[in-house]
């Protein structure tokens, strides 16, 4: 090929490519290189079409071709690390971004990108370093905004979060996922209209943004103002289900992937703490839950049966997210612990992340412990490759990750314990373990499961070892004060229950009232009063 000939290629190959079609450029590209194979700017022009069709072992390939002609250059060793960086590997890409800023000292995009591989090597404080060197240099940069916005948002820096992704917006309105991830700090801000709003905008922009179309129909006010509200919100919730029990199955591995997203990404907890009989709210999602369990994990709808066993035991399995020091191992560990193990041999899977002595306790007190994490399919795995008689959710409705699990058929006996005391609506849930202290005559018309009254209380709570108490800061108690301390998470107070306190107050000279906040309260953890004492109590 002439030298004119060779031009007009490599021309044809740059005009194709920056007309946003890399897939028709590439066998030009191929043509320039054939011929010229010492030419390392084609090389490298050839790596860019790789690396925009994904196919980033090849885009490595070429890039090391370019660098091994032509000597390292910049451009060209911060387009290695970011296909380094999409093939995982994190460290040659870190080193190869570093070497192209030693050549290009001040590249924001190039110091942009070693801030991404660092975010994902969880090295934060240099994440944000490079990130606030990015907008020293350009501000108007609004995927750094957007970066800079999801690592403040992980660390619970939300007003610093909340300003990088409004910061965003206002420089790329279409930053779909921008709108997501404001409208999840909106709603945890009980600012629900307007984080409706954001979540509505994301799928307007991405109508297959999956995660943010369910959080748009089933987004949960934190807290109300009053019954009129509650009951509107309820009803959109609601209509919400329905809306995506009318949406067509997904399609191909990615739509079923993002999807699964979706449903793990939210629990209808709030809904809970309404005060109303939640059966058919619970069953409602629950034949959603498992349509799209049984989309996403398919083959796990058929019947089980017990088999005999050597050990001649009935096999028992826990699955949890709580069992460290929370509320859901104080009530449920011993039921893990203390089964007769001459009778029954004990699986243990937990989901959860957190570790402490708890846990550790958990660990030395069943006969097999499965450490999952936040990891659906690999908890079916294990589940299925252990193949337990009773399979036993302690606190379903909490952990998102359980949505899909739960509704799908992975024993012959499966059970909801009641460590979130609501009826789980699923199909494929035998059989709901209470207390016959807490139920009504008429209790099984709240269950979908068929209910089982336990002896009094069901639970052996252990005795809490209190050796000293703190009151909250500034608060001097004088004699004849009547403390009452509400040890619960304030989102489960409603506004019917308002009254309560000035009626004792009125009653009760000098009676006093202490709320847990941040950090304290039971069940689901404390409640987002950004003024609270640092204690956890607010009054």
């Amino acid at each position: 090929m002439d030298k004119a000939r060779l031009i007009q290629k490599l021309q044809e190959a740059l005009r194709i490519h920056d007309s946003g079609n890399a897939a028709a450029a590439d066998p030009v590209y191929q043509e320039v290189v054939q011929a010229l194979p010492e030419f390392a700017d084609a090389w490298y022009l050839w790596g860019l079409v790789a690396q925009d069709l994904g196919q980033h072992e090849e885009a490595v390939f070429r890039f090391g071709r370019a660098i091994a002609i032509g000597g390292e250059q910049a451009d060209i060793l911060h387009h290695l690390g970011i296909s380094l960086q999409s093939l995982g590997r994190l460290q040659p890409a870190a080193q190869c971004l570093r070497t192209a800023l030693s050549l290009a000292p001040g590249n924001p995009e190039c110091l942009a990108s070693l801030g991404n591989v660092a975010l994902e090597l969880n090295d934060l404080q240099q994440a944000e370093s490079c990130y606030l060197q990015v907008l020293t240099l350009k501000e108007h940069f609004p995927q750094v905004h957007y970066n800079l916005g999801t690592l403040y948002r992980g660390q619970s820096r939300d007003d610093k979060a909340s300003y990088h992704f409004r910061r965003t917006l206002e420089l790329d309105d279409e930053h779909w996922k921008a709108h997501f991830s404001l409208g999840l700090l909106l709603q945890f801000d009980n600012q629900t209209v307007e984080a409706i709003a954001h979540f509505s905008r994301a799928v307007q922009i991405n109508p297959n943004y999956s995660r943010a179309r369910w959080a748009m129909h089933l987004a949960l006010p934190t807290f109300f103002n009053d019954e009129e509200e509650m009951v509107a919100a309820r009803k959109r919730w609601f209509l919400g289900v329905a809306a995506l029990q009318q949406m067509a199955d997904p399609e191909g591995d990615e739509a079923l992937e993002e999807v699964r997203h979706a449903c793990e990404s939210m629990t209808n907890f709030h809904l809970h703490y309404q005060g109303l009989n939640d059966l058919a709210a619970q069953k409602a999602q629950g034949i959603l839950l498992t349509r799209m369990a049984h989309l996403i994990f398919p083959g796990h709808d058929v019947p089980l049966s017990v088999v005999a066993r050597p050990d001649g035991k009935i096999h028992v399995a826990f699955v949890s997210s709580f069992l460290y020091g929370h509320s859901v191992f104080k009530t449920h560990a011993r039921f893990i612990t203390c089964l007769d193990r001459n009778r029954f041999f004990v699986h243990v899977f937990y989901t959860g992340t957190l570790q402490d002595a708890s846990l550790r306790s958990i660990m030395r007190g069943c006969d097999d412990f499965h450490e999952i994490g936040p990891r659906s399919a690999r908890l079916i795995a294990a589940i299925r490759a252990t193949n337990p008689d009773i399979l036993i959710y302690t606190d379903l409705g909490m952990d998102p990750t359980l949505n899909l699990v739960s509704a799908l058929r992975l024993a012959p006996i499966q059970c909801n314990a009641g460590g979130h005391p609501i009826t789980s609506g699923l199909q494929h849930m035998d059989y709901f373990l209470s207390s016959d202290a807490m139920e009504v005559d008429h209790a099984q018309e709240h269950y979908s499961e068929t209910l089982i009254r336990l002896p009094n209380l069901a639970h052996c709570y252990p005795t809490p070892q209190v050796h000293w108490a703190i009151g909250p800061p500034g608060v001097e108690r004088t004699v004849g004060d009547v403390v009452y301390c509400n040890l619960q998470n304030l989102i489960k107070l409603l506004p019917r229950h308002d009254a309560i306190y000035p009626a004792i107050a009125l009653e009760v000279p000098g009676s006093r009232f202490w709320f847990f906040c941040v950090g304290g309260g039971g069940g689901g953890g404390g409640c987002p009063v950004p003024e609270a004492p640092a204690t956890g109590f607010c009054r």
